[in-house]
């Protein structure tokens, strides 16, 4: 008697075991697949100045090419702003000056020129 109750309390303890064991592999996988999921939004900086004599521009408007996401320059030309996941441009305008679309380079300080515009 004392036997069989020794098995079934081991049995009871490896099917516990087994459980416990995949229920957390299975909550492991689900994270790791909703981390997987959400693309990281990317951080683009740098500064912003007049191709004509390398000066900052400030006020300028810096906007995620294809959305409503923007930023404006400082009075140093300098910009910092957060683009969505996926995010491939930027496109900058200024008073005075042509815009222009720009690659995101989310890695590196950005230096971006415009040109002045001709009338």
């Amino acid at each position: 008697m004392k036997t069989k109750l020794f098995l079934l309390i081991v049995i009871a303890l490896c099917i516990t075991i087994s459980c416990n064991q995949t229920k957390q592999n299975k909550e492991k996988k689900t994270q790791e697949i909703k981390k997987a999921e959400k693309p990281k939004p990317i951080i683009a900086k740098g500064i912003l100045l007049s191709a004509e004599n390398d000066e900052p521009i400030s006020m300028a408007m810096v906007i995620v090419a294809g959305t409503q996401t923007g930023s404006m320059t400082g009075s140093d030309g300098k910009f910092l702003i957060e683009t969505p996941a996926g995010a491939k441009q930027l496109f900058f305008s200024a008073n005075g000056f042509e815009s222009q679309k720009v690659d995101i380079d989310g890695e590196n300080e950005m230096t971006v020129k415009l040109k002045p515009k001709i009338n």
